[in-house]
């Protein structure tokens, strides 16, 4: 992965799943599935629920492929309008929404549009947006509806792990 500052990028290749397959040489990516304690010993980060939505199927189950191999709850939508229904049903069922992993170009809502909704349900969401086309004006709207971090697609194992443990315990926002 790559951050600000950080000109270089991986040599990547697409596999069937449509998730990219980064060489990183011998740096290994951070565990991020096991539990942060706090300072009495409690549990502090366990499962998170996550709502990825991507219209490229390729890219949404190789998200979701990832984070449920890590113990995360996940639920999926193709579209804005089909993630505004999966949160109002986990609403009225009082499940939490911890995280949502947002397509900016989606053929119904935007990114930002979908989780500016989404929020209203979910006061706490946290978000992270993903995008083919990222620019310095997509980000500063990413930074403007409250967005975590914008993730530059073609994704990775990598990143996809990188977006979690940021989500966790990073400070501010990270462009990917």
């Amino acid at each position: 992965w790559y951050g600000r500052g950080v000109r270089g990028r991986p040599a990547e290749r697409c596999d069937r799943s449509g998730m990219s397959q980064a060489t990183f040489g011998s740096q290994e990516p951070a565990d991020l599935t096991s539990t942060r304690r706090g300072s009495s010993g409690e549990s502090v980060w366990q499962e998170l629920s996550i709502l990825v939505v991507d219209d490229d199927e390729g890219c949404r189950q190789g998200i979701a492929t990832i984070l449920s191999e890590q113990g995360h709850r996940i639920h999926t939508a193709s579209r804005g309008y089909e993630a505004l229904e999966r949160a109002d049903v986990l609403r009225r069922a009082n499940e939490r929404l911890h995280l949502s992993i947002l397509d900016f170009n989606m053929p119904d809502l935007t990114g930002i549009e979908t989780f500016r909704q989404l929020v209203v349900m979910f006061p706490r969401l946290e978000a992270v947006f993903v995008s083919g086309d990222a620019s310095e004006t997509l980000e500063q709207e990413v930074r403007q509806v409250g967005g975590r971090m914008l993730v530059r697609k073609p994704l990775d194992v990598t990143r996809v792990r990188t977006v979690i443990h940021w989500c966790r315990g990073g400070d501010g926002f990270l462009a990917l």
